[in-house]
């Protein structure tokens, strides 16, 4: 007395659950997409954590057997600009230039790497350019807008290209400008592999 005979149970659940899945078949497709969403999101800023992530202390100093070292210099440089501000490596590549023939021959590059961080850092030409140091033959604006044009894309450069230096040219043919279209060249040559 009392229970139902289990089979019929059985047929009850089926019937209860392919009721409620029939109400809802349109959280099937929602769920799909929300899924894809934020696989997509994970995805995106996966890239850009991995990117800072490398980068979470001041790399240690290039001195003794490691001051004519290159690695060991962009290393430092690119983690000063990015933690604390290129203004700081900016200070240690001019205290450095006189004592070291790699940073003095490399000085331009170096300022490329520091350049590029504060892209990196600030967001692009605006906010970069005011951190900017004319040091090395503007070697930091040419860098800047290597990454700027780096983060546009190959995709994109040619409708967006137009338009990056505006906000480096408070004066048009001023220096600001002409280092950001100089650095615009730069940009385009990492971006095309060279092949023009």
């Amino acid at each position: 007395a009392g229970f139902p005979p289990p089979h019929t149970t059985l047929i009850y659940n089926k019937l209860v659950v392919k009721n409620y899945l029939t109400k809802l078949w349109w959280m099937i497709p929602v769920l799909m997409v929300s899924f894809a969403v934020g696989v997509a999101w994970l995805l995106i800023n996966s890239t850009k954590e991995k990117e800072q992530e490398s980068i979470t202390k001041i790399s240690a100093e290039c001195t003794n057997q490691l001051v004519e070292d290159y690695k060991c210099w962009k290393e430092r440089l690119q983690s000063l600009a990015l933690i604390n501000s290129p203004e700081d490596a900016f200070k240690e590549l001019k205290q450095s230039y006189e004592t070291s023939a790699m940073v003095k021959s490399q000085c331009h590059q170096l300022s490329h790497i520091i350049g590029r961080s504060a892209s990196k850092k600030y967001g692009g030409v605006s906010e970069a350019y005011k951190h900017g140091d004319n040091f090395c033959w503007s070697g930091f604006y040419h860098g800047v807008l290597e990454d700027v044009i780096a983060q546009t894309g190959s995709e994109n450069v040619i409708s967006k290209i137009s338009t990056i230096c505006s906000p480096a040219a408070q004066e048009k043919y001023s220096f600001y400008h002409y280092n950001c279209v100089h650095g615009l060249g730069h940009g385009v040559m990492i971006i095309e592999k060279n092949n023009l």
